[in-house]
């Protein structure tokens, strides 16, 4: 599911139709179809997640009691009728009978059913029948060919990627008005926010972006979640994660757009940084006492800390033995349910690595450690020294391992060159790299090249310095990362607010990545609101305009 912030998760309920109620998490939903305010059609659409199956038919809702399922429903002729398989549809005047052939077994909280006199677009080009739904007074804005286009992609990649074909016979996306998560994995009929994901105007790239990444994360869950789902809802943490850090390596690995992991660490990874600092953190990995606290520790741990922690895991033991690890894990438990246990076993056994410890220090103990670099120079401008100095940080404070490349650049005539790179496996308080020592001295030191790692980094003196001048010349790759890097130096009282404020204010005119410019905005308002004094604050301000 992708989760829209701050909302309360449910759906509407039709008054016409036998038993189908759907009643908010946190309040009862109103007994009214969705009535669409610029033609009056009306619409309706099940949400069902945690366990609210049961008020459209009789069931013990929890997700390790799977069933299949055969649906039969009379609706107006007129009417689409969506549900997790294909229909056999006859005619019988003003109604229609619609037959859905009998599912495969899934959980009940899968289940969709969806109808109204949706616009229907087909693609002709899919190996896999997929159809695309939207309310009539939205179908002139519905981009057919990318949503397909990005469809197509994502199931190339996944096949591929877990060995496992798609095999619930149909996918179906449906944009519904109104929706108050951002989308839903229900079995072959995902519902998806049209308000959140349908463009009247032309979009930004950013926007495009963030679509496709919806897609893909919702499709990932087909496989992980549906084919195999969580024995109990303490595991849902990992069925989030782990479509999340799927959809971003299924956009740079499958699909044109190569910088979606800047896109990951301003955004996602930024929430959980965010939200690991706060009194409030707590471990990704907690207990779920009921049904009704499922959703209680819904935020950025769960979504954006657990799928960097998944990134820093696939580095850990390595891509491929990551990538046939779930493989065994899905196919291992196909049709079943299992627990994070047996994910971490079947990761470990590939890669030949006992994970409990990894488990217990990243999964179970809170906080964000610190990392920094610190290393000596010689009189022949040498390293002679370099060391990597780890913080047990807030929450917990543990130490942890923690697998990460070093870069080291090169000042080329105004321009940073790329010197050397080196795999580093952090572990304890300090940890020698001895593969640097005789290197040239660098000009820009970044301890996590390839944004592998779940840490807060400190640039060294001669690092900051060279970012003064020339951040916006170093990589895209890395940008997104040595910015949360000064936001971390800012908070934690290592690099005075006016100088973030003079850097970003030096800074953004030379940029041209719209994506990374709009995650600024949370900080910029941080910086005006609560760091700056009165006098900096009219400077900053005057400056802030100009540069707009």
């Amino acid at each position: 599911m992708t989760r829209t912030a701050g909302a309360p998760i449910g759906c509407q309920r039709p008054s016409r139709f036998w038993g189908l109620g759907c009643p908010k998490i946190y309040h009862e939903a109103e007994d009214t179809l969705v009535v669409d305010p610029v033609d009056n059609r009306e619409y309706f659409f099940s949400h069902f997640e945690p366990f609210w199956a049961n008020r459209l038919f009789p069931c013990f809702d929890q997700p390790d009691l799977k069933a299949s399922f055969s649906v039969t429903v009379e609706a107006p002729d007129d009417w689409q009728i969506i549900s997790n398989t294909l229909a056999t549809k006859t005619g019988n005047g003003d109604l229609s009978r619609h037959e859905f052939a009998r599912s495969r077994r899934f959980s009940t909280y899968l289940f969709a059913l969806v109808g109204g006199p949706f616009a229907v677009f087909e693609d002709r080009r899919a190996r896999i029948p997929s159809r695309l739904f939207s309310t009539q007074s939205m179908s002139a804005y519905v981009d057919a060919e990318n949503i397909f286009e990005v469809t197509r992609q994502g199931f190339d990649f996944y096949g591929k990627y877990f060995g496992i074909p798609y095999p619930f016979g149909k996918y179906d996306q449906i944009f519904v008005p109104h929706f108050n998560a951002g989308a839903m994995e229900n079995v072959a009929a995902v519902v998806i926010k049209e308000d959140a994901y349908l463009y009247r105007e032309t979009p930004l790239p950013s926007r495009m972006q963030k679509r496709a990444n919806t897609i893909l994360h919702e499709m990932a869950h087909m496989w992980f979640g549906d084919i195999v789902t969580m024995r109990w809802w303490n595991d849902l943490w990992l069925n989030e994660s782990f479509a999340t850090f799927m959809s971003y390596l299924a956009q740079v690995e499958g699909t044109p757009d190569k910088h979606a992991w800047q896109q990951f660490s301003s955004s996602m990874k930024n929430w959980a940084y965010w939200q690991d600092q706060l009194p409030t953190t707590h471990p990704i990995e907690t207990r779920v006492e009921d049904t009704l606290s499922t959703f209680d520790n819904f935020d950025g741990i769960t979504y954006g800390k657990g799928a960097s922690v998944l990134k820093q895991l696939a580095f850990y033991v390595g891509s491929e033995a990551f990538r046939k690890g779930v493989s065994s894990y899905l196919k291992k438990h196909a049709w079943k349910n299992a627990e994070r246990k047996d994910f971490t076993d079947a990761i470990g056994q590939a890669a030949g690595m006992n994970l409990d410890g990894w488990t217990k220090l990243w999964l179970q103990k809170s906080g964000i450690n610190t990392l920094v670099a610190d290393y000596d120079v010689d009189a022949q401008g040498r390293i002679s020294r370099f060391e990597l100095l780890q913080g047990k940080g807030n929450g917990d404070a543990v130490l942890r391992p923690h697998r990460l490349q070093v870069a080291l650049f090169h000042d080329r005539e105004g321009k940073p060159g790329l010197e050397k790179t080196v795999t580093v496996n952090v572990t304890g308080e300090r940890t020698a790299v001895d593969d640097l020592v005789g290197e040239p001295a660098p000009d820009f030191v970044y301890p996590n090249y390839g944004d592998h790692a779940y840490a807060k980094f400190y640039l060294d003196d001669r690092s900051m310095a060279y970012a003064r001048r020339h951040l916006d010349l170093l990589p895209a790759s890395v940008r997104p990362g040595i910015w949360s890097t000064l936001w971390f130096m800012v908070q934690d009282g290592r690099l005075s607010p006016s100088t973030y404020m003079a850097i970003f204010l030096d800074m953004a005119p030379r940029g041209n990545d719209a994506r990374q410019l709009s995650s600024f905005r949370w900080k910029l308002n941080t910086l005006l609101d609560q760091y700056l004094n009165q006098a900096v604050w009219r400077d900053a301000m005057e400056r802030l305009h100009a540069v707009a």
